[in-house]
């Protein structure tokens, strides 16, 4: 049986990583630093917004996702 604790803060991290994306640059440093999202869990969810909307808009033109995430 899988305990209920660590779905619940799956659902949280998904959470704060939708709020994180419409956020200030100054709000999302101090969440990382407050540790309530890591910078690699902040990166990716750029990055899969960029995936989702760039095809619509083609805002991004140098797209290294490996990149930026190993730099994360």
């Amino acid at each position: 049986m899988v305990p209920a604790a660590p779905i619940l803060v799956i659902i949280f991290r998904v959470k704060i990583t939708d709020e994180i994306l419409y956020s200030s640059a100054v709000e999302m440093a101090r969440a990382v630093r407050e540790k309530r999202i890591s910078a690699v869990e902040l990166v990716r969810a750029h990055l899969e917004h960029i995936e989702a909307v760039n095809p619509k808009i083609n805002a991004v033109v140098d797209h290294k996702p490996a990149e930026v995430l190993a730099q994360a």
